[in-house]
């Protein structure tokens, strides 16, 4: 998707985005430290001027505490795809986060060895 093609709903997700910064109270740099992303980069991405890859969306999202709910709406108006289900399963194999104390494991156990 172009920019040129799809003004509005580029800059409806543009909107969304600076309402959730607007929202956060963060400012640009504390935004930039908690995303990990340059504070002038998120300004451009505000305004307009940079159009962000998925990660950076996410990211924000991330950092402005969004539901995934309207980090998938940004996603989708931005022309790419939701997170949906496999990227939170995704994110629990890689953190090796459970929601239930249960299944949580000991760092330092061998592989193999918990029940």
């Amino acid at each position: 998707m172009t920019q040129a093609r799809y003004p509005d709903q580029i800059m409806e997700y543009i909107d969304l985005l600076n309402d959730a910064h607007e929202r956060s109270g963060l400012s640009l740099r504390e935004a930039a430290q908690a995303s990990d992303l340059d504070p002038t980069y998120i300004h451009y991405i505000l305004k307009g001027a940079r159009r962000p890859q998925r990660d950076v969306i996410i990211a924000l999202g991330f950092t402005y505490r969004l539901e995934r709910i309207e980090v998938d709406e940004i996603l989708l108006l931005a022309g790419l795809p939701p997170l949906g289900r496999s990227a939170l399963r995704e994110f629990r194999q890689k953190t090796r986060y459970s929601p239930t104390p249960k299944r949580t494991r000991k760092l330092n156990a061998p592989l193999g060895t918990q029940r």
